[in-house]
């Protein structure tokens, strides 16, 4: 996990009501941990780190030697929202828990000089948060300033310029370079910097983003708005790719917000990318054609038998063959259309074995299947012998699908979700190297 440094956000109060509203500033006092200042319960508080002390010279391994005062977060349930305005010196505010060099921080922002700025802090049941207002911990010392706090935040747009995401293409990002934001999203508050897309989930290739975080532990939320609830969720550690599956939404525009880690310090930014197309998937078959060398095997099924068939089907050409067969427990043989394979019974896979030459490239059309053989608007699942899935949502009968493979492939399995009554179906296979 990386670190960055908390550049200011852009103000939004004016000099003139800021300086207005620190002509009310209350006297100093302790302003430590051991001894808090309450927030106000309406209205604003005032005050000037100027006249306190460095309490607090470090927050969570940050060094933070300007002179800070502390406010007391009452422990509770939902989220507090913090607004923050600071006078002629830009200043810093964080939420701890606990209160002490020790305590992990839960939320930081920036405040520029005659500007402003949120925090979003969800609260616990069972112990209190602080937030500490303070110096810059990168300005040299003594770095201080008046400044006003309240429980209520000031006006912001919580998505301001969501960047369009569109099916087919890949997006490269960098939440360093993004904008803090502060937002409450049901029991999730964000306060990391964050990249907002917009995006319809039925108009994603197969329902399913794919994420690669380069450098950082990355979280994405979708919601259908930025100040809602989570609809979905998914968490990648840096150096790894997770993929965030959308097929249980319903057609409609959403957010989508990347960010860092929600769990880890505010602050945690880096790079990523995403994709509705799947790494290692080829998604049409003049693509994959292209990449096979010569003596591959394309198989239409023209002359297989219609109807029920309790074995297994086998096809070969040159140095390929595979056989076609049903698997459950126990199979109840495959029932076939024109020019199609597919199962008697909805609740079996079918499962193809690579019986020839070693097998590197698998191509399909799959779909799903009512018992008519009439087209089902259904996720198909692609299993590997390794253990690996691939989960497509077809949307057609003609939509194809390829895979490619480092090492041969010695069977694999093709199976609709269970329960959804929909049979797998198959037709056109392509395999080679």
């Amino acid at each position: 996990m990386k670190i960055r440094s908390f550049p200011f956000v852009a103000g939004l109060a004016c000099a003139a009501a800021v300086a207005a509203m620190f002509a009310f500033a209350q006297p100093a006092a302790a302003q430590t941990c051991a001894s808090p200042l309450e927030l106000p319960a309406v209205g604003w508080a005032s005050g000037n780190t100027c006249a306190l002390t460095n309490s607090l010279p470090s927050l969570q391994g940050i060094p933070s030697p300007q002179p800070d005062a502390v406010y007391r977060i009452p422990r509770g349930y939902g989220t507090q929202f913090i607004a923050l305005q600071a006078g002629s010196s830009s200043l810093t505010a964080f939420v701890i828990k606990p209160c002490g060099t020790s305590g992990n921080i839960q939320a930081v922002t920036d405040i520029p000089a005659q500007g402003a700025a949120n925090l979003t802090v969800t609260k616990s049941p069972s112990a209190d948060s602080y937030l500490v207002v303070t110096g810059n911990p990168a300005d040299p010392p003594v770095s201080c300033g008046t400044y006003s706090v309240s429980r209520k935040p000031m006006p912001t747009d919580a998505c301001p310029d969501a960047i369009p995401l569109h099916s087919g293409q890949s997006y490269a990002g960098d939440t360093c370079s993004a904008a803090p934001l502060s937002l409450a999203m049901g029991g999730f508050a964000v306060n990391n910097r964050a990249e907002v897309y917009r995006f319809n989930p039925a108009d994603l290739t197969d329902r399913q983003l794919y994420f690669q975080a380069a450098d950082f532990d990355l979280e994405v939320l979708v919601a259908t708005s930025c100040s809602t609830a989570p609809v979905a969720v998914a968490a990648i550690a840096a150096g790894n790719s997770g993929v965030l599956d959308v097929s249980a939404l319903v057609s409609g525009e959403y957010r989508l917000v990347v960010t860092g880690d929600l769990a880890t310090i505010p602050g945690d930014c880096g790079a990523y990318s995403m994709s509705d197309r799947a790494p290692g998937v080829v998604y049409d078959r003049a693509t994959l054609l292209a990449q096979l060398a010569p003596g591959y095997y394309s198989e239409a099924f023209s002359a297989v038998p219609q109807g029920g068939y309790p074995g297994s089907l086998t096809f070969s050409q040159g140095t390929f063959a595979f056989s076609v067969s049903a698997a459950g427990s126990p199979p109840s043989g495959l029932w076939n259309g024109p020019g199609v394979i597919s199962t008697a019974s909805a609740s079996d896979a079918l499962r193809i074995d690579f019986i020839a030459a070693p097998v590197l490239a698998f191509g399909a059309n799959v779909w799903a299947t009512d018992a008519a053989f009439n087209f089902a608007a259904a996720p198909v699942t692609v299993t590997l012998d390794d253990g690996r899935s691939f989960k497509f949502h077809p949307g057609g009968s003609d939509d194809f699908r390829a895979l490619r493979f480092d090492a041969p492939v010695q069977w694999l399995t093709i199976s609709t979700q269970p329960g959804s009554g929909t049979y797998p179906t198959l037709d056109n296979v392509v395999i080679g190297q």
